[in-house]
């Protein structure tokens, strides 16, 4: 799948050409939104017992833009 004719390496301005592109006038809210979450998956993931090399090996995988 791409976003803005990207395939790899999606940046934060790809993501809101599309959105306005589609009309999603929520885009930037929503984008911060996501990131706080993904700034909260270390403490989520220990009440929920993941394992630290899991989380490492998940948090690894996140991109907050």
């Amino acid at each position: 799948m791409s976003v803005n004719g990207r395939f790899s390496d999606i940046m934060r301005k790809d993501l809101l050409t599309a959105a306005d592109r589609f009309g999603i006038g929520t885009a930037t809210k929503v984008l911060k939104q996501i990131g706080d979450m993904i700034k909260e998956w270390p403490d989520f993931a220990t009440s929920a017992n993941v394992s630290p090399k899991e989380r490492d090996r998940i948090s690894s995988h996140h991109r907050i833009l």
